[in-house]
């Protein structure tokens, strides 16, 4: 699922993988990722992007091409509006690990995969 949060959790052997939600075009566009301890551990230039979803994928090797652990990571998006830097919203591929029903007022909540915790699927974005 994709679901609005600055974390992923990076499996080895594959991609941490989202969508960033750019609110108007950018000339230039970049994600940046950060270790649990907040080192940046790669930079991604997505360059310039139309307004709407702008997916990403980081494909596990740091800045010096180097495989990163797997494990939590924080990612942040930063887009060049108007000539200044601006933070825009991420969302975040998580696969599922169970589903909980019948909560308060009927709710299905999702737990996911990798201690990302749980959302509620009201706030899910996609279903992949």
């Amino acid at each position: 699922v994709l679901v609005p949060s600055s974390v992923g959790h990076l499996q080895s052997g594959s991609a941490l993988t989202g969508a960033v939600d750019l609110p108007v075009s950018t000339g230039n566009l970049a994600l940046n990722v950060f270790d649990q301890s907040g080192a940046l551990v790669r930079r991604l230039p997505l360059g310039a992007q139309d307004a709407g979803n702008v997916r990403f994928s980081w494909d596990g090797f740091d800045d010096n091409g180097l495989a990163a652990p797997p494990g939590r990571y924080r990612v942040a998006a930063e887009a060049y509006i108007d000539g200044e830097p601006q933070q825009v919203a991420v969302a975040v591929n998580a696969n599922v690990d169970s589903v909980t029903t019948g909560g308060q007022g009927g709710s299905v909540i999702l737990n996911l995969e990798g201690a990302l915790g749980s959302v509620s699927i009201n706030d899910v974005l996609q279903i992949n």
